[in-house]
């Protein structure tokens, strides 16, 4: 069971550091206009920060029952993949491609200029296509930019809780499984 439990607390530590690694250098899942350094060092510091709470708790943690430390790892990997849902939509409904240039992020709360020209069309794609990407970057920018940072704001939160709660899930379960081995 130790050796479960160092594999397991091994995989948190990887689950708390590669996902923040992988974001820097392919900005895999940040939203354009977004710094990826950004999400990489947010990312970090709490899968470290998260880490380093399970191991100041460690010896309440390791009081758990096997049923309630299971039942907290199911509960978080559930969280993991609901703001994994959440965050593929808002990705895919709010982050636009336009072939041959940099994919545009539209605001959850679109305003002014935005707004209306979104109601004159079916879609996002339809007003680019009509208005041509960088006029609707420049609208973007120019009336709806609060409610683009706070989507920003938005997307980071989502981002964040996912790997957070997938690194507690695994670092509970480390921390559980090496305190089976001293009970044996």
């Amino acid at each position: 069971m130790k050796k479960s439990g160092t594999i397991l607390t091994a995989a948190s530590g990887t689950f708390a550091l590669v996902p923040g690694i992988a974001v820097l250098i392919t900005e895999v899942g940040v939203p354009p206009g977004t710094s990826s350094v950004m999400y990489a060092t947010v990312m970090e510091s709490l899968g470290v920060l998260s880490l380093l709470i399970l191991w100041l708790n460690k010896n309440k943690l390791q009081q758990l029952s096997v049923k309630s430390a299971t039942r907290i790892t199911i509960l978080l990997a559930v969280s993991f993949f609901v703001f994994l849902i959440v965050y593929l939509q808002l990705f895919g409904f709010y982050v636009v491609s336009t072939p041959g240039s940099e994919s545009l992020l539209f605001p959850l709360w679109p305003q002014g200029e935005l707004a209306s020209g979104l109601a004159m069309y079916d879609s996002k794609a339809a007003l680019i296509r009509e208005w041509g990407r960088d006029d609707v970057f420049n609208v973007i920018a120019e009336s709806s930019n609060l409610a683009l940072q706070w989507s920003k704001m938005v997307f980071l939160l989502v981002y964040v809780i996912m790997f957070t709660s997938l690194t507690l899930s695994f670092g509970i379960l480390g921390v559980c499984i090496k305190e089976e081995k001293k009970q044996d």
